[in-house]
């Protein structure tokens, strides 16, 4: 006959407790750990974007980094792994594969159209559309095979979106699209867009910048002024010491910047303005009087512009006088 004997050690049973909290008295944490395939959104790093570009990305979480304490994206609409630490996690979203992406990064594409169009017009246009998306990537469309037609071109900055074209089918299309995709305003036909005024007629489009270049001769204190017949002055010779003292250099590239802006419509003063260019450095008063002629001479030609005919085929011609010699700067 055996007798058995076993010995008890007293233990005191613990609710809720594991035994890392049990020995160390050290509750451990378990806030890092995520739901696997949530969906995510990382911050990009400052030195990674530009002043306009999105400060987040969307993501799928996909693991944890075995180098940091970082966690691994997956981003797909770029085909890329992200490791970040500066992550907002929202698990209860999962990322829809069904959907269909049709807008990604800076690209847009649009269906092509069938070869018969019937009946469009075919006049270009341009129509601005107001959104309230924080920002959207500028959006480039695909060329339609029919050499007839031209497909949508947009460009957007900040939170106007501009595009052209001559369909109306092509148009609705794009709206569509761009609709489904963010919370928008339809402003219709382009009047005034950045400065640009746009009047689109029956025989084409004019293009100019009255109010901007009224806007400059008032900030110049030059409205009403007396005017003159060409930009630059003939026989007029400008070399970097130039003549009287010293201008304010910020007051002369002011000048000069707003004057470069209106090159847009204005190629008339272009050679003018580019010549002042090179002297912002250390102006002197024969440079500022120079920038002035300019301005007066836009104060008799506010009505100047471009204009696109739709039915001519334009050309354009340009003539140079290469006066190396004359070059007191650099001959």
């Amino acid at each position: 006959m055996h007798n058995l004997s076993s010995q008890q050690v007293p233990y005191k049973k613990r609710q809720e407790q594991d035994t890392q909290e049990a020995w160390s008295g050290y509750r451990p944490s378990v806030s890092h750990l995520k739901i696997f395939g949530c969906i995510t959104y990382a911050q990009v790093p400052e030195a990674k974007r530009k002043k306009l570009d999105d400060r987040g990305e969307k993501c799928i979480f996909i693991g944890y980094s075995e180098e940091s304490k970082a966690y691994k994206l997956y981003n797909p609409l770029t085909n890329k792994v992200v490791v970040s630490r500066d992550v907002i996690f929202s698990e209860e979203e999962t990322w829809n594969w069904d959907k269909e992406e049709k807008i990604k990064e800076n690209q847009i594409e649009i269906e092509e159209q069938e070869a018969d169009h019937g009946e469009q017009n075919q006049e270009n246009m341009w129509q601005t559309i107001s959104t309230t998306a924080p920002r959207a990537s500028s959006s480039i469309v695909r060329r339609s095979p029919d050499a007839r037609l031209i497909t949508p071109e947009a460009c957007l900055y900040v939170d106007d979106l501009l595009f052209t074209g001559n369909s109306q089918e092509m148009f609705d299309k794009f709206k569509h699209a761009m609709f489904k995709e963010f919370e928008m305003t339809d402003c219709g036909l382009m009047s005034y867009f950045l400065g640009i005024e746009v009047r689109q007629q029956a025989d084409g489009i004019f293009i100019s910048q009255k109010r901007y270049a009224m806007g400059l001769l008032k900030k110049f204190r030059l409205d009403g002024c007396n005017t003159v017949s060409t930009p630059v002055a003939m026989g007029s010779k400008l070399t970097k010491e130039g003549e009287g003292k010293t201008v304010d250099s910020t007051l002369f590239k002011s000048l000069i910047g707003s004057l470069r802006y209106l090159t847009i419509t204005r190629p008339d003063i272009v050679y003018g303005v580019g010549l002042l260019s090179r002297y912002m450095e250390t102006p002197k008063e024969s440079h500022w009087l120079a920038a002035k002629r300019i301005l007066r001479y836009i104060s008799g030609t506010l009505e100047f512009g471009l204009f696109y005919s739709y039915n001519e085929d334009a050309e354009l011609y340009g003539y140079s006088d290469s006066d190396w010699r004359g070059d007191q700067d650099e001959r």
